[in-house]
């Protein structure tokens, strides 16, 4: 069967815009991280961050997780949870490899794995899979269109995203973090299990398996003040994406305002050495020499942040492997399975495996670097992530496709 062409105007359509939309919050977000009093400074951004993952995101990963995993969904989603772990290592092999050839400054070197191998899980895959169910009802095409497939695509997508998180907020943290370093296994895990995300997850997953409990907490006609605080929860979760996004606009903003000043400075600073010289002959007071060492001393601090600032290389490497390379693989490996008959039957379900394929990086490396304490990397994450989203304007729209036709 070929493909629609309503189908893939759709999908291009919906590919486009919500980058779109990712792409003018992070404008708005550019513009209010500069100036002399920033709208989002700093300090305002790490809070974010901490509310993100101390709050919105375990209210979003109860009700989500809660709401969606049925005991019947489980029976079939165990498939989604392993190959969201096949993926991850898919991308972990890549990246591995690529850094050696990329060879990226030694300050994103972890980040350079770790961006590549967890990808946008939830927020685009939720816009795709949906907009590509709606226009399969728009235009009459039976491949997802039956009224049951935006809900269990929904669920489909919570259920692969669990173990991407789940690795993110253990093995990765553990990995980034500098402060673990000299802990031992036992600590770490201690440590890993003990961070609200997984907590919440763990939470999420009692309660959608326990079908009393869940009805408790979300039947539509339960009178239990429980069911108000999963509305409130639900309420909470849904400002996770626009909180990140945020988040990494206004990094990124940071990171641009820096780059600026730095550009500005170059002139100021390069006469310095000269006017050392001046002053090693006696040519210049005393109130010279302090302001010449003073010059000299931002010429070195000048020279340290430039030494962090990511290389062109770096970024291109780092684009192309998250938006090229790694989908390429991971989707030709999912195309395989389809065509040796080892996949599941249901279509929706393979959507969510080829949406989840073409995705960029995901924010919440941004939000995870502000928790380990190293807010330059999440500025070079937030700068890599940007160019990979308008890379990704065009291989997401065609892997998507390629991927579509096999599903079809």
């Amino acid at each position: 069967m070929a493909l629609d062409r309503n189908l893939v105007g759709a999908t291009l359509r919906v590919s486009i815009n919500s980058l779109v939309v990712i792409a003018a919050i992070t404008l708005l977000g550019i513009k209010l991280a500069q100036g002399k009093d920033p709208v989002l400074p700093k300090s305002f951004l790490k809070q974010l961050s901490n509310i993100s993952e101390k709050l919105l995101l375990p209210c979003l990963f109860v009700t989500k997780v809660g709401k969606e995993l049925t005991p019947e969904v489980a029976k079939t989603a165990w498939s989604l949870t392993a190959g969201s772990f096949a993926q991850m290592g898919i991308a972990l092999l890549v990246a591995t490899l690529a850094r050696y050839f990329v060879q990226p400054e030694r300050s994103f070197h972890k980040w350079f794995v770790t961006g590549s191998v967890f990808n946008n899980a939830v927020a685009m895959p939720l816009i795709l899979s949906e907009a590509i169910i709606m226009a399969c009802r728009a235009a009459g095409i039976a491949f997802v269109g039956d009224e049951g497939a935006l809900d269990r695509a929904q669920a489909f997508v919570f259920c692969f995203s669990m173990a991407n998180h789940m690795m993110v907020w253990t093995v990765a943290y553990s990995y980034v973090d500098e402060r673990e370093a000299g802990k031992s296994v036992g600590q770490k895990l201690k440590t890993a299990l003990t961070k609200r995300p997984i907590i919440a997850i763990v939470c999420g997953i009692c309660i959608g398996l326990i079908t009393p409990v869940r009805e408790v907490f979300f039947a539509e006609d339960a009178q239990s003040p429980l069911r108000s605080v999963a509305n409130a929860a639900e309420v909470l979760g849904r400002a996770t994406v626009g909180l990140t996004t945020t988040v990494m606009a206004g990094t990124l903003g940071h990171r641009i305002a820096a780059i600026r000043a730095r550009r500005a400075a170059a002139a100021k600073v390069a006469g310095a050495p000269e006017e050392t010289d001046k002053a090693a002959d006696g040519g210049v007071r005393g109130v010279e020499l302090e302001e010449a060492a003073g010059l000299v001393a931002e010429k070195d601090e000048e020279q340290k942040e430039k030494e962090e600032e990511l290389s062109v290389r770096t970024i291109a490497g780092f684009v192309f492997v998250r938006t090229v390379l790694v989908p390429s693989l991971q989707l030709g490996v999912v195309i395989a399975a389809i065509s040796a008959g080892i996949m599941p039957a249901d279509k929706v379900m393979l959507l969510v495996f080829v949406v989840e394929c073409v995705t960029p990086s995901a924010n919440f490396t941004i939000i995870l670097s502000q928790q380990v304490g190293q807010p330059k990397a999440s500025e070079a994450l937030a700068e890599g992530i940007l160019y990979q989203y308008c890379v990704a304007v065009v291989t997401t729209s065609l892997l998507l496709t390629v991927g579509l036709y096999a599903i079809v």
